[in-house]
């Protein structure tokens, strides 16, 4: 969608692009990752031109490229972008809405519900991280009164266990619509060597809300 009506835009103005190359989208840091974690589409526009390379450099088949090539290539892709949305907006808005329908289901019937994080001796960093979480959209509770679970294990175990938890632990439930796939999938494989972060399988619903 976005490709055919930057190559449109481009064709219009009889400039040369590739379409066929292959880009790395792993580290969910990338501004083009985050969006696509969250059910927008990430893209990121690069062009030559400026930085090390100056106001103009040579190519290696002899053409001269400048900055001010750059710029209005720029220009007309981000418009060209905008005007795609705006062609497609129904289809792009029931996207992002099905892709937080789809989170909340997947959370909801996953083997793994929810994450609990104990406070442990430094309720300051578990502060952090909630603040941490909060910001990114993700939904927080904290417990009110100490809880138990029939089926919980350290986060490396494989082994399920009753388990009792103190007022004060985090809970991150993973049915919720900012935790899509993509999220889900770093919360459930992302290794960790802190003993503290447990997972629960159980139905408790701690009352409180950070």
């Amino acid at each position: 969608m976005f490709g055919r009506g930057n190559a449109e835009a481009f064709d219009r103005q009889g400039w040369a692009y590739f379409a066929r190359d292959v880009f790395d989208l792993f580290y969910p840091g990338y501004w083009d990752s985050w969006p696509s974690l969250n059910g927008a589409i990430g893209m990121t526009y690069e062009t030559d031109g400026g930085g090390s390379r100056g106001l103009r450099w040579r190519r290696e088949d002899g053409a001269l490229v400048t900055l001010r090539d750059g710029i209005a290539k720029h220009f007309v892709a981000s418009l060209a972008t905008v005007e795609t949305a705006v062609r497609h907006r129904e289809r792009l808005l029931q996207y992002f809405y099905d892709f937080k329908r789809t989170a909340i289901e997947e959370g909801a019937r996953g083997p793994m519900r929810r994450f609990v994080f104990l406070p442990g001796n430094d309720p300051g960093r578990a502060a952090e991280l909630a603040a941490t979480l909060l910001r990114a959209g993700i939904e927080v509770q904290v417990t009110q009164e100490s809880f138990s679970s029939r089926a919980a294990h350290d986060y490396l175990s494989k082994t399920a266990t009753p388990r009792s938890f103190p007022a004060g632990a985090l809970i991150v439930d993973l049915a919720q619509p900012q935790l899509g796939f993509g999220l889900q999938q770093r919360f459930r494989q992302a290794p960790t060597g802190d003993s503290r972060a447990k997972r629960t399988a159980g139905q408790e619903r701690p009352e409180g809300a950070l």
